[in-house]
């Protein structure tokens, strides 16, 4: 295995033996903990559990960027996020005359993590330019936010990136939050009698199950309630119903700026029920 065209002493794998990924020893496993700084916000970030929001799509698992920038805040909450546009045409999204791709970055601590992200198709292929849409745009955007959100330790795992005696069970990780979920609702206790606990689940499970159904990510996207203009004290679906536009506009960083908790909120939760009820 040569690297960048040398001689390869340092990357040649010798006697041409292919390299294995191999379960690390004990004596390894205590070693690689040896030297981690378990105080760094990085280390905190990287040990919350988030296999009960993985959520699937067109055959793929994910965290959404919604879950991502919620549970950073809850721990972090001076952090910030921001969508770079292209200095010369003000949109915000690059492109090399054939695909596109978005630049966002997270930051936290005062330490900027830039993502850039492509803007691919739900194939993950990259989108040619003259077919690009605002939605294709948004949908990288939003995923960019997540990415940039595990350069800073959360939800890295899930993209392989696992720590000895932090990450959760191969198992669990594969299971998706809708089955997790409906576990959960079959396991919950009748109001005549309780039924026996599944000791296969409770098991892989890093904290106990809640007791009640979550609800998931696009309804709770359907009730917020907004708290300023026109249509204060109506729900996102009440408004998408009747007035669409008005979504697309609350959505667009570039047309609306929050000012507060509340309206940042909006506006995300505006950004996810247009990519989900368009998809």
């Amino acid at each position: 295995m040569v690297r960048n065209g040398g001689n390869g002493s340092q990357y040649q794998q010798q006697n041409n033996v292919a390299l294995k990924k191999r379960p690390l020893t004990e004596d390894e496993k205590l070693q690689y903990q040896k030297n981690i700084v378990t105080d760094s916000t990085f280390a905190k970030l990287l040990a919350v559990p988030v296999w009960d929001k993985i959520e699937e799509k067109n055959g793929l698992s994910y965290l959404s960027w919604a879950d991502s920038w919620a549970e950073l805040k809850k721990r972090c909450p001076a952090a910030t996020y921001k969508i770079y546009e292209e200095p010369n045409s003000g949109y915000n999204y690059f492109t090399d005359g054939k695909t596109c791709w978005v630049k966002v970055s997270v930051t936290v601590d005062e330490l900027e993590y830039i993502e850039y992200m492509p803007i691919k198709d739900y194939r993950n292929n990259s989108i040619l330019l003259e077919n690009v849409t605002s939605m294709d745009v948004l949908s990288s955007i939003q995923r960019g936010l997540s990415k940039a959100c595990a350069r800073h330790g959360l939800g890295l795992t899930l993209y392989g990136a696992d720590e000895v005696g932090v990450s959760e069970p191969t198992a669990q990780k594969t299971a998706p939050r809708a089955a997790a979920t409906q576990k959960t609702v079959q396991s919950a206790p009748a109001p005549a009698a309780k039924p026996a606990p599944a000791p296969a689940v409770r098991a892989q499970q890093a904290t106990p199950a809640p007791a009640t159904k979550k609800e998931p990510p696009l309804e709770r996207a359907k009730k917020l309630v907004l708290t300023f203009g026109t249509h204060q004290g109506k729900s996102l679906g009440e408004v998408y119903s009747t007035e669409p536009d008005y979504i697309r506009e609350l959505s667009d960083s570039t047309a609306f700026t929050p000012e507060n908790d509340q309206e940042v909120k909006a506006q995300m939760a505006a950004k996810y029920l247009l990519e989900h009820m368009a998809a």
